[in-house]
């Protein structure tokens, strides 16, 4: 084969993603697996393959609504094994288990003030206008990609336009998307 090849390979389709999201998340997580979960184990951003059951599942710990969580990428022929697996050590252990959908992490990330590339902020937007200018390093040797444009922003006095939150006081109302 020739050298410096590189192939890459859409395995979207075989995995299925489990989310354990909340500060019970470590003790029932714990409860599954041999692997050692405590913080100082499987710190914030980490990914590590655990076994749950008769299953290798690929554990990352992230989240973005807001407490302790991990996303579990399951092979999809084992499944349905970890999501029994996951229903049966919450049973058995006395953990409730609330069953929530994609669009629930999305309105728990939401009100944590976490922003999702693509929905709240795009290419567009500069790291004021979304409110993550803390996240830049400008003591950063050879600073970084818009490094300028961001402290000529600062200079001018801040941004012209701002990602904001809102709170309604009536549930109700169903904003969508770009409302």
């Amino acid at each position: 084969a020739p050298s410096g090849c590189a192939f890459a390979t859409d395995v979207t389709g075989a995995y299925a993603q489990i989310n354990l999201q909340g500060p019970k998340s470590r003790q029932l997580l714990s409860a599954l697996t041999s692997v050692d979960v405590s913080d100082s184990a499987f710190p914030f951003r980490a990914a590590r393959y655990i076994d749950i059951g008769c299953a290798r599942v690929l554990a990352t710990r992230i989240t973005y609504v807001g407490e302790l969580g991990y996303e579990l990428f399951v092979p999809v022929e084992t499944a349905v094994h970890v999501y029994d697996a996951i229903t049966s050590a919450a049973e058995e252990s006395g953990h409730e288990l609330v069953h929530a959908g994609l669009k629930a992490l999305g309105s728990l990330r939401m009100e944590k003030g976490y922003r999702d590339y693509g929905h709240d902020m795009d290419n567009l937007d500069t790291l004021l206008e979304v409110g993550l200018g803390f996240t830049a390093d400008f003591e950063k040797p050879g600073g970084f990609i818009g490094m300028e444009a961001t402290l000529a922003q600062k200079a001018a006095g801040g941004p012209a336009r701002r990602l904001v939150q809102v709170a309604l006081d009536d549930p109700e109302p169903l904003l969508y998307h770009g409302e």
